[in-house]
């Protein structure tokens, strides 16, 4: 029918905090935002669907590592970028160049919405790797993606990723980390640090070859 799921979920989402930086209004365009506090950037993401606005933790293991390592300057990929999240933290934190990739074209309508409402200008592109051209190497990837997902795609990504750049994977169990770690191992990366919340894992990995 035509009920609608999220209606509940979106009348009780309240601002909050994400990171160091940004302060999460999930509410409906339109609707009046609380001003954010003091040095905190607010985001406009409606909760149209109740993941991907940073209220996951695989979400907050992504931004805390990316705020770790720093944006400033760098070239950053979102690798299934979904509502555009991790991308808008990239751009509001001084990253030379954005590029939001996300295969789900329905997603990439609903980070285009979200990139005009809070008026930022990522590139977004709907595909895989292989859709880039490899006109410029990347200095920093981060990919909050199920492993299942991001398996196929580490060849391809050690091509996109300059020597030394990093590359930040989240949204993988504590228990998929070994077998992830040997993976990116095999393909040139050494893992320089891990990071955990409830069952979740995200690390930072650094691109040698």
């Amino acid at each position: 029918g035509d009920e609608d799921w999220l209606e509940p979920f979106r009348r009780l989402a309240q601002p909050f905090p994400l990171g160091r930086s940004l302060v999460i209004d999930p509410g409906e365009p339109g609707s009046p935002s609380p001003p954010p506090a003091s040095g905190r950037r607010l985001l406009r993401l409606p909760a149209r669907r109740a993941f991907g606005v940073g209220t996951h933790a695989s979400t907050r293991l992504a931004v805390e590592l990316m705020e770790r390592t720093g944006m400033r300057g760098k070239r950053v990929l979102d690798l299934g970028t979904g509502t555009g999240i991790l991308a808008f933290l990239a751009q509001l934190e001084g990253s030379r160049s954005v590029v939001g990739l996300e295969i789900d074209p329905g997603a990439i309508l609903a980070a285009a919405e979200n990139r005009s409402l809070n008026g930022l200008a990522p590139g977004l592109v709907a595909g895989s790797l292989r859709c880039l051209a490899p006109v410029h190497l990347f200095d920093l990837v981060v990919a909050n993606l199920l492993p299942v997902e991001l398996g196929p795609e580490l060849q391809e990504l050690a091509t996109r990723l300059r020597p030394g750049g990093e590359l930040i994977v989240s949204g993988l169990l504590q228990r998929q980390e070994y077998d992830l770690k040997i993976a990116l191992e095999n393909r040139g990366f050494v893992v320089i640090e891990s990071s955990y919340e409830e069952e979740w894992c995200a690390l930072t990995a650094a691109f040698r070859s």
